[in-house]
């Protein structure tokens, strides 16, 4: 069920590829081994958008890397407020039991580049060029003025288990690294109540405390606002008008976030893109 809610989830973030990227996003639906590498990309966009509030397509999609000759790095995101520079591998798993219980090959790990990379080499070992998504990265960190205030993070978005944070940072050359898989930490859900003529939902915490209400106006069906136990507004949620083709015939729609409140912690600004995500599965989702 957590897979098939995942899959509804990445096809969603699929349709928001932008015309000179639906090639690779939106192959023909009887091929599936491309459906499964457009959802393998998708899988970072989900990353990208949930943990750093990247709204906008094709700004999440120059920060993939994933592509032949990536030195094991399949994207990245430069942190300036918090000074942090994530690197990321993936491995997406196209069945439900592989993406439960499969784990990534440690060599998977053992094949980043890392320091070879952020050193500014442009080739790997074998004496290949590393692919222009890296050497972007690499023209950004070198750009990055304050570059000693900075720490490295990796994100490993699969499973790994039975292997200590010890080992992890020996594997991946003395970086800090956290693991994300299936059974990911929870920061909080969203749940749906029942309110005649509009759409309600909490925002609950780890906790269980309903931090935040998000509820739809009388005549504004495509607006959502969230309000904090003083109601004090704290973000919106909007829907756009995609075009009459769109809205009819495709999957793609398109949803603004504003954060009124800049105070929003990560968890709390994660949690209103979760509600994001389920209020468009929920109203507005066109195919079963």
């Amino acid at each position: 069920m957590k897979y098939n809610f995942l899959i509804r989830i990445l096809d969603k973030l699929r349709y928001e590829a932008t015309t000179k990227h639906s090639s690779r996003y939106l192959p023909d639906e009887a091929d599936i081994e491309k459906i499964n590498q457009a959802r393998s990309r998708a899988y970072i966009h989900l990353y990208l958008k949930v943990l750093f509030g990247i709204l906008e397509f094709d700004e999440r999609e120059k920060l993939i890397t994933d592509n032949p000759y990536d030195g094991g790095i399949d994207g990245y995101y430069i942190d300036k407020e918090k000074k942090v520079i994530y690197l990321i591998q993936s491995k997406f798993r196209i069945t439900e039991l592989n993406f439960e219980q499969k784990e990534i090959d440690l060599d998977d790990i053992l094949v980043m580049d890392i320091n070879r990379i952020l050193e500014g080499e442009e080739t790997d070992d074998s004496g290949n060029q590393y692919n222009g998504k890296i050497k972007q990265l690499q023209r950004e960190v070198s750009q990055i003025s304050d570059i000693a205030r900075y720490s490295y993070k990796v994100t490993i978005l699969a499973n790994l288990k039975n292997i200590s944070k010890a080992k992890l940072v020996q594997l991946t050359g003395g970086y800090n690294t956290e693991v994300f898989d299936y059974q990911n930490k929870s920061i909080g859900h969203v749940k749906q109540r029942w309110a005649l003529f509009r759409k309600k939902f909490d925002v609950i915490n780890i906790h269980q405390q309903v931090i935040m209400e998000m509820r739809s106006g009388f005549f504004q069906f495509w607006t959502f606002p969230f309000y904090d136990l003083r109601n004090t507004e704290r973000a919106v949620i909007k829907k756009k008008w995609s075009g009459l083709l769109k809205e009819v015939f495709m999957d793609a729609d398109n949803f603004v976030v504003h954060y009124a409140d800049p105070k929003l912690t990560q968890d709390e600004r994660s949690l209103i893109l979760a509600a994001a995500v389920f209020t468009d599965l929920q109203y507005f989702e066109k195919k079963s």
